[in-house]
């Protein structure tokens, strides 16, 4: 694949948003119609928020902060 062409901030989360509209408003249907162009800009998103690539070995990545979910103490 040749490098795609960079996204500004803007066309970045237009792109991405784009993807999630599609999916959360036709579910499975809308999964099929998310373009090319969506799917790299969801990826670079993920990438951004500190997302990294999964690994198949035993060594895995910390999971960013950001991802990790507390429950409040009761």
């Amino acid at each position: 694949m040749t490098n795609p062409k960079p996204f500004s901030h803007d066309e970045l989360i237009e792109h991405a948003s784009s993807a999630v509209r599609k999916v959360d408003r036709d579910g499975e249907r809308g999964a099929t119609n998310v373009n090319q162009t969506e799917v790299l800009a969801m990826a670079a998103l993920l990438v951004c928020l500190g997302l990294q690539p999964y690994r198949s070995t035993n060594e895995q990545p910390a999971i960013p902060e950001v991802f990790i979910v507390r429950r409040p103490a009761q």
